[in-house]
Formats: structure tokens, C-alpha cells, sequence
């Protein structure tokens, strides 16, 4: 998870050609190839150096660390195009905490912690900028326009918002997989998932998209989603068409008689031999319940599915019969 940034940004991320108050571009005593030669290759011309580019993509493996790591290299060559202007831009300025606050936001969101998993991302790209001695001694000259090297990040600035990222995150995160205890989990469909009254189910397993991930993200235990995924896969039959109600409503039963044979406790769980059990205190149904009928046309269609499959009494399931109900195979589970 995202820890606290420190309240200090070095500025030591950029580089510039600090010629008497000058751009690298129209200093007199460099010439187009030095200028060339400082400011690097961008054949695509996206705004940062091929070699920087080519060592982000080889270095970082989510398309989310990728996009930051380009935000902040961006940052890098603006400056390397004019040092002496960036020294005192505020536009700059708000870039750079932009980059920050990117950061701090897809750690919250999005479980990034670019500094755990690989090290400084400054340190990184200093090195990889600052590589020839030309772009070194711009470096400090650039540093020593800043005062220093380092300032105080201003509280206002530290908001950890989407919109300080220069990319669409949402999209980012949709090209990777989302990964919890082996299980893969689907792309977040955002808004799409409330477009219809089915959602988005993108890996075709009966369950929408949201719901899944909720489940997963929400519960640790592996019977818990076990259950639950059974019961969300229930809840998507007898909505389609609720006017079914007495056809489908099994579906729903059976989710209900394995919910309660593993709700149990521990003693319970013991002269059962089971080794697993659900929490008799967590509200499971009322939880997913919230989730699963999250639009009017969701909760009329379940409200309609209760109406007509109540005109007929439930049947009665002895607790032998309850676990054959399960959907899932418990000796598959690797964990408690």
C-alpha cells in the first residue's frame, strides 16, 4: 500500500543546460549537434528520451507503473529543454507534485508501491538522465537554480486525486490482471456495470464483474467466496427473468442450504471434521446483498423473483443434504 510521502521532493529529477540564463536550445556556445546530443532521441516524439523509455518499459511491469514513470520522465525533459525558465516555473512546480500525488492516489486505489517493490523511482531517474557528463553538470546547475535541490511540499498541494495523473488510469489498469490468492480476477467495469440490468460479466462465469471483485477484495477465507461467488451466481439467474421465479428459485435454495451448513462453529466445525467454517456474527447475505442489487432495475427484478417464488414453500433440506449443495470442492482450497 501507498506509505506516506515524504514531505520533502527532491528536485534531483531533472536536468538542464543552465548556460548564463539561457535554453540549451539557444545557447550561443553550444551547438545544434551539443544540443542534440544533451536533449537525446525521442524518435516517437512523445516527450522522453528513447534510452529513458526503453529502460521504464524494461524495468516496470505494470502498464500503471509504466504510465507513472513516463509522467515523471516527461517532467524530466522539460526541464532538460530549459533549465533556467523550469528553475523558477511554477507550472513545473505543480507538475512535479502532480507526479507525487499520482502516486500517493494509485497507492491508495490501486495497491502501487513503486518504492517497495523497486526502489527509488528518483534515484532511478537520475541515473538513467544524467548520464554523461554534460547532462551532469546541467544537473547541479539546475539544482543550485532551485536553491538546493529539495523544498517543502505545501499541504493544499498533497491531494492524492486521479487528476493529478497525466493518463487515463482506468485504462491502465484494465491491461492487467488483477490477482488475489491465484484467482484472476476481471477488469473493473466502472459505470459500465450499472448500464444494464445483467452488468458486465467479461469472463462469462455468471457473476458480474464488480460483484466479483468486491467478493474477492472484501473476504479473505476461501470458503467465504466460495459462498458467496455461489450465491452471486444465483442471484444473476433468478433476476433475468424473475416471471421464472419457480423454475430458478433452486438455484437460489441450494446457495442458501450450503451458506448455512458451513456457517457453524468452531466445535461445530470440529465434530463436523470440517476444517473450514463461516463467521455466524459476519451479515454475508445483507453484505453482498448491497452490492448485487445496487439499481432500481436490479432490486424491482429480485423484489419481483421473491414475490412469485414465496407463492411456493421452500423445501425443507436436512443438514446432510446442505454441503452436497455446494457448488465447490473444499479439498481444493490451499488455505484456511
Amino acid at each position: 500500500m501507498w506509505k506516506q510521502v515524504n514531505c520533502f521532493i527532491v528536485i534531483a529529477l531533472v536536468s538542464s543546460v543552465l548556460m548564463s540564463g539561457c535554453s540549451a536550445s539557444d545557447d550561443k556556445s553550444m551547438s545544434k549537434e551539443d544540443v542534440a546530443a544533451l536533449l537525446g532521441v525521442d524518435a516517437n516524439d512523445n516527450g522522453v528520451r528513447d534510452s529513458i523509455e526503453k529502460r521504464i518499459y524494461s524495468k516496470y511491469k505494470r502498464p500503471v507503473e509504466q504510465a507513472l514513470m513516463m509522467q515523471h520522465a516527461k517532467w524530466h525533459q522539460k526541464v532538460l529543454l530549459d533549465p533556467i525558465a523550469a528553475a523558477k516555473s511554477v507550472v513545473l512546480d505543480q507538475e512535479l507534485f502532480n507526479v507525487e500525488a499520482c502516486e500517493g492516489y494509485l497507492g491508495d486505489h490501486y495497491d502501487l508501491n513503486i518504492n517497495e517493490d523497486y526502489g527509488s523511482p528518483v534515484q532511478y531517474l537520475e541515473d538513467a538522465f544524467y548520464n554523461t557528463k554534460e547532462r551532469k553538470r546541467v544537473y547541479k546547475k539546475f539544482n543550485r537554480g532551485k536553491g538546493g535541490g529539495s523544498y517543502s511540499v505545501p499541504n493544499p498541494w498533497r491531494n492524492f486525486v486521479e487528476s493529478a495523473c497525466d493518463f487515463d488510469v482506468a485504462k491502465m489498469i484494465d491491461k492487467e490482471p488483477y490477482i488475489i490468492e491465484g484467482i484472476r480476477l476481471p477488469p473493473d467495469p466502472r459505470e459500465l456495470s450499472k448500464t444494464t440490468l445483467m452488468g458486465v460479466d467479461s469472463n462469462s462465469n455468471g457473476v458480474r464483474d464488480d460483484v466479483e471483485r468486491w467478493i474477492y477484495t472484501t473476504y479473505a477465507k476461501p470458503i467465504e467466496n466460495a459462498v458467496l461467488i455461489q450465491r452471486a451466481k444465483a442471484y444473476q439467474i433468478v433476476i433475468e427473468d424473475p416471471d421464472k421465479a419457480l423454475e430458478t428459485k433452486y438455484h437460489l435454495e441450494d446457495a442458501t442450504d450450503c451458506e448455512l451448513y458451513w456457517t457453524m462453529s468452531v466445535e461445530t466445525a470440529t465434530k463436523r471434521g470440517e476444517k473450514f467454517s463461516l463467521l455466524a456474527t459476519k451479515k454475508y447475505q445483507k453484505e453482498l446483498d448491497a452490492i448485487q442489487f445496487d439499481t432500481k432495475d436490479r432490486y424491482l427484478a429480485y423484489e419481483r423473483y421473491k414475490t412469485i417464488a414465496n407463492e411456493k414453500v421452500q423445501r425443507p433440506s436436512l443438514e446432510d443434504d446442505m454441503k452436497s449443495k455446494c457448488e465447490f470442492n473444499v479439498s481444493e482450497f490451499t488455505s484456511l
